[in-house]
């Protein structure tokens, strides 16, 4: 499913909402967070990435729910336990290829679809692709930056824009280095790993919530734990989940040594079963999607659970 918005950010909010109303009253049934919980990470969103907040606020209007509920939409993983790391992931700067899994508990996966957004004149067109009620979580942009997502677990969670809303943020940028300058400069409200693609180059940004790493590859193989020794220290996974996550890690960088620095060759790579969770135990994670981003031809290929390989081309590129 691809929803185009366009126009002022509290419309492509709108857009948003009133496409998966019915989907995020279903999730909101889960919801058991006061709505107080939220406000100091809205009006950190605000204070700093006034656009994105402004979506927020449109998608509530939209979906005809409180801002409340809209913001706790995006804070879904700071705000519940759930199982922690998801999702691996791979790039070639060289061919400017990005793919990942997208592993997520239940009901975070809900309402898989393609957001077309518009360029305006602060930000180049994008195709974002996220679930229902969030506003980002991987994709391109019209000016050859791709961004990839994975979990990694620090202590220091706090008050803060949650990684979901950076991905959107870092989506507005127009490379790299503004990209970096952008995670740098802003006050994060949990850990994550991004992976940035553009013009040739690869950066891996490994963040805590008052840390970050970065550190430029060629070939990018990325699961859920801190790789950097400045953060490896920081870790606090549990220990048979980070080794888990160092094996899957190591099969990853040895399959990607044979791997054709194609489409189909990352594809493959991918939907090896080392990589795609069974999420077979109640509330386990799930491999939801897999995609393989083309930055440079502003496509991105999806494929949903136990689905096909759906091709998607931004407006842009057309």
């Amino acid at each position: 499913m691809v929803i185009p918005v366009s126009g002022p950010a509290h419309e492509r909010g709108e857009a948003l909402g009133r496409a998966h109303r019915d989907t995020i009253a279903r999730l909101l049934a889960r919801r058991a967070t006061p709505a107080a919980a939220v406000r100091p990470y809205a009006d950190c969103v605000r204070e700093r990435l006034p656009a994105v907040a402004a979506e927020v606020t449109g998608l509530a209007a939209g979906s005809g729910i409180t801002e409340a509920d809209a913001w706790w939409l995006q804070l879904r993983r700071e705000l519940l336990a759930v199982p922690a790391g998801d999702c691996t992931t791979a790039a070639f700067a060289s061919t400017g290829l990005i793919g990942q899994t997208v592993d997520l508990p239940p009901g975070l996966g809900d309402g898989l679809h393609a957001l077309d957004v518009a360029a305006e004149a602060e930000a180049p067109a994008a195709l974002v692709v996220t679930f229902a009620g969030l506003l980002g979580y991987l994709g391109i942009n019209a000016a050859g930056l791709a961004v990839g997502i994975n979990m990694v677990q620090s202590a220091d969670w706090g008050v803060g824009v949650p990684p979901y809303l950076l991905v959107r943020a870092v989506l507005r940028c127009r490379g790299l280095d503004e990209a970096v300058q952008l995670l740098r400069a802003t006050p994060r409200a949990s850990s994550r790993c991004l992976t940035l693609l553009a013009g040739g180059a690869a950066a891996v940004v490994e963040m805590t919530a008052t840390d970050l790493r970065v550190t430029e590859a060629g070939t990018v193989a990325m699961t859920n734990h801190f790789v950097h020794p400045d953060l490896a220290p920081l870790d606090t996974s549990e220990p048979a989940a980070r080794m888990e996550s160092r094996l899957r890690r190591r099969r990853l960088q040895a399959r990607l040594t044979e791997t054709p620095h194609d489409v189909t060759g990352l594809q493959r790579t991918l939907l090896d079963p080392a990589f795609q969770v069974a999420g077979v135990a109640p509330g386990a994670l799930a491999t939801v999607a897999t995609v393989v981003s083309e930055p440079g031809r502003g496509r991105i290929h999806v494929r949903p659970r136990n689905g096909d390989w759906q091709s998607i081309t931004g407006s842009w590129a057309a």
